[in-house]
């Protein structure tokens, strides 16, 4: 018995090393922040955004933001647009125009995709995505030279919707948008994988038949099953 509780203990030591704030910060919407880093959320006024539609905000891992972006411009953790932080090709009232995540051998550098909207001019429409660089801007961190909205030309044709989840492998990361091809009747799912190697450029593909009535509840619903491989 006590051989089974030190065992136990032992295989909890990296739960309790590590703490997990990297989500306990939230900003969105129209100059809104939360914080969770108390185990509530409280209300905080430190939010330069205006939103409407998704948004990221990202801390470290003691809870402490680090930016955040509403797939248009970057702000740092004190508020003000990073230097290179603004003009990403993310149209700042879609569903979801953007997600990022960290470098998985670099733990300075995060990766933002962008997504544009349909009514929107290339090269704003389809996926794009840059790389956020935390020691830029004397540490407040910044979008890395020639680093900023490379295409993704397999999905040239997303806009509006932009999703990730870990792979099951729990190191990996897959993002997901949707293709809208002109004069198609398919409109498939296209699954890029980041990993320790970088950004994979070639998505794994699920083909679709919902057309453009069906892009709100049906896809947030169906998207991250078709993934998780």
């Amino acid at each position: 018995m006590k051989t089974k509780i030190i065992i136990g203990l032992i295989l909890l030591l990296p739960v309790f090393g590590f703490s997990q704030g990297e989500w306990n910060q939230w900003y969105f919407g129209k100059y809104l922040s939360l914080d969770f880093n108390s185990g509530s959320p409280v209300q905080i006024s430190n939010n330069a955004m205006l939103a409407i539609g998704g948004t990221i905000s990202i801390s470290d891992s003691l809870g402490n933001i680090l930016f955040y972006s509403d797939g248009h411009y970057v702000w740092d953790k004190t508020n003000n647009i990073t230097p290179n932080g603004s003009g990403l090709f993310g149209f700042w009232v879609a569903e979801q125009s953007v997600f990022c995540a960290k470098n998985i051998v670099n733990d300075s550098t995060y990766y933002l995709f962008t997504v544009g909207n349909g009514g929107s001019s290339p090269p704003h429409n389809g996926l794009h995505y840059s790389v956020f660089d935390m020691n830029l801007n004397n540490g407040l961190g910044d979008i890395s030279p020639g680093m900023k909205n490379i295409p993704v030309p397999d999905a040239d044709s997303a806009f509006n919707l932009l999703y990730g989840t870990r792979h099951l492998n729990n190191r990996d990361v897959w993002v997901v948008v949707k293709q809208h091809p002109v004069m198609s009747s398919t409109w498939p799912y296209m699954s890029f994988l980041l990993t320790a190697n970088g950004f994979n450029a070639n998505p794994v593909i699920s083909p679709s038949y919902l057309g453009r009535n069906g892009l709100a509840s049906n896809e947030r619903s169906g998207v991250i099953w078709r993934v998780t491989m």
